[in-house]
């Protein structure tokens, strides 16, 4: 979308691009963007350049090979409700100029490289910009704490000791406006009664015990979930 307005983009599956799945381009002034599935694409989820004064709620940006969501030089956006994960290189990307946007109530979980020493992702949020940024209310995944998501956060003025992006508060438990997929547990041997069960049918199905990712839950699950609780397997 370039140099548009007063448009409504919702219920879009954009996926498997050599670029962008969506972006606007010096687009302004109420277009909102809705619950959109932008995942997968070589580039960027959701790009805005130039773009001021837009909304986006509910949309899903996982598995791209650039960012979830990228902000360049786009102020006064509404970003809330979304689900932002596994993006290779960021889940938010804020360059300079990208001030006064609500960043707020999303799921931002496992973006960027784990690093083991510091328990953060790099990186969940990335602001390369000088000036003070917020992104609160937002749920940063499974055991999260302020550490973590700090070490998840890059600043450009961190070195200067200037706490750029506020993130606290922050949510403990999955932003319920979106649809969240549940996070999978840590198994116990009690685990491998619950798959038997779903396994034999007397059970709801519930993906988070497909062990085996082959998008059902039998009793070859049960058996690598047990192996998991002994801890001779890992899963996920």
């Amino acid at each position: 979308m370039y140099y548009s307005s007063y448009n409504t983009l919702t219920s879009n599956t954009v996926s498997n691009n050599d670029d962008y799945g969506i972006s606007l381009w010096s687009s302004s002034n109420n277009n909102t963007l809705t619950g959109n599935n932008a995942s997968n694409n070589y580039g960027d989820g959701i790009y805005l350049s130039s773009s001021d004064d837009n909304t986006l709620t509910n949309n899903t940006a996982l598995d791209n090979s650039g960012t979830g969501i990228y902000l360049d030089s786009a102020d006064n956006n509404n970003i809330a409700c979304n689900l932002v994960r596994t993006n290779t290189r960021h889940g938010f990307y804020l360059t300079d100029g990208t001030t006064g946007s609500n960043i707020s109530y999303n799921n931002i979980i496992e973006n960027g490289n784990y690093n083991a020493t510091s328990g953060g992702w790099e990186w969940q949020f990335y602001s390369a910009q000088h000036r003070p940024g917020e992104a609160e209310h937002n749920y940063w995944g499974a055991g999260m704490n302020s550490s973590t998501i700090d070490a998840s956060i890059y600043d450009d003025m961190r070195e200067w000791d200037w706490k750029q992006v506020e993130f606290y508060p922050f949510e403990t438990e999955p932003v319920q406006c979106h649809p969240t997929p549940k996070e999978p547990p840590a198994f116990t041997t009690a685990d491998t009664a619950i798959a038997l069960q779903i396994a034999a049918g007397s059970r709801p199905p519930d993906m988070r015990w497909d062990a085996s990712g082959d998008g059902s839950v039998t009793s070859l699950d049960a058996l690598m979930i047990l192996q998991a609780a002994a801890g001779s397997i890992a899963i996920g």
